[in-house]
């Protein structure tokens, strides 16, 4: 019955409670405790709160039993390790290693693949979902891996550049020039479908199609963004009809109008030639000026993260010509709708 519900606490402290209260779910069930001192039924409590009345019965149930401990879940500290601390060293030194170097023979490490492992090893049979909880607890996570080609730079090639890169950088700031990285990406209007937010689909015979995402299909149209990025948010785009040395020298021309001298971080392909930047150099009297990157090291190329913006903002948009998608990508970038990334620290002064 109502009456006998928390008789020694009074619907005014339940309320002074729930103000302070700061854990979402013991608000809910406060709440529920003061509409019950308020005579409501659990039917009313329950359409109130839009809950079933089966976990309205649970929450007043418990906490009748348990007071106002009863407010707050208890943590299941879960069954005991099956692995020893010896064990779990040694799983986290193949961890750390690559599943071909335990000699698995796969380039990187999956449930089904650690839990194999681990029946293998150490002879302990894991369900995946507890595997998954266990390299948690290990301090490991799921990330994707960027491709690191074998003939770029070594890390301490690379560093030694960055150092450098520093240094000449000091210089050129002096001289009155930015410090850009260009680069150009290839577009077509094949379409990118990208994961987003969608209401739940229900169970049973109401249960919701599957989600699908409407798209043009496969349409003729091919640019290439030409585009270059400082620091503070500089950046110059254009697109052009291909990737060639005329189309990139006339960017960088109108880009050296707009923004003044600069020092160019580019890498080595075809049409970023030594003698085009040599004429651009004599033609706008030193004020382009060239540093090429060490061969096949996009990761030290910051507007490769650029395009990585100019993607996500083509995600789930759809075409029907290739004008349209360029009108969509330079008004995105205009209206700051897709942002100018950061670039790396070794181009910052």
């Amino acid at each position: 019955m109502v009456r006998d519900f928390l008789p020694k606490v009074s619907a005014a402290s339940l309320r002074k409670m729930h103000k302070k209260e700061e854990n979402p779910k013991a608000q809910r069930r406060l709440l529920a405790c003061i509409q019950r001192k308020d005579g409501k039924t659990i039917a009313e409590i329950a359409d109130a709160m839009n809950e079933p009345p089966s976990t309205v019965t649970d929450w007043l149930r418990r906490i009748k039993a348990d007071g106002l401990d009863g407010l707050y879940d208890i943590k299941n500290k879960g069954a005991d390790c099956k692995l020893d601390k010896r064990q779990l060293n040694s799983l986290v030194k193949d961890l750390d290693a690559s599943p071909a170097e335990v000699g698995l023979g796969a380039g990187a490490w999956t449930m089904p693949l650690v839990r194999m492992h681990i029946k293998k090893k150490f002879g302990v049979e894991y369900h995946v979902r507890s595997v998954w909880d266990l390299v948690l607890r290990l301090g490991f996570s799921r990330v994707k891996p960027r491709p690191h080609d074998i003939r770029g730079a070594s890390p301490q090639k690379a560093a030694w550049y960055k150092k450098k890169a520093r240094e000449r950088n000091k210089i050129c700031v002096r001289e009155g020039r930015i410090i850009v990285s260009l680069d150009e990406m290839h577009m077509s209007l094949k379409s990118i479908v990208q994961y987003g937010w969608h209401r739940k689909k229900a169970r049973g015979a109401n249960r919701a199609k599957q989600i699908t995402v409407d798209i043009t299909g496969k349409r003729p149209g091919r640019a290439t963004l030409i585009g270059l990025i400082g620091d503070g948010g500089v950046g110059h785009f254009e697109f052009h009809d291909a990737g060639n040395i005329a189309n990139v020298r006339e960017f960088l021309l109108n880009a050296h109008k707009e923004l003044g001298d600069m020092l160019i971080y580019t890498d080595n392909a075809s049409y970023h030639s030594e003698k085009m930047f040599e004429e651009l150099y004599e033609e706008t009297n030193g004020g382009i000026m060239v540093e090429f990157l060490p061969e096949y090291t996009p990761e030290l190329a910051s507007i490769e993260l650029q395009w990585r913006e100019i993607k996500r903002y083509l995600a789930n948009k759809f075409f029907d010509t290739i004008e349209e998608m360029q009108d969509a990508v330079i008004d995105g970038l205009r209206r700051g709708i897709i942002k100018i990334v950061k670039v790396q620290d070794f181009m910052i002064v």
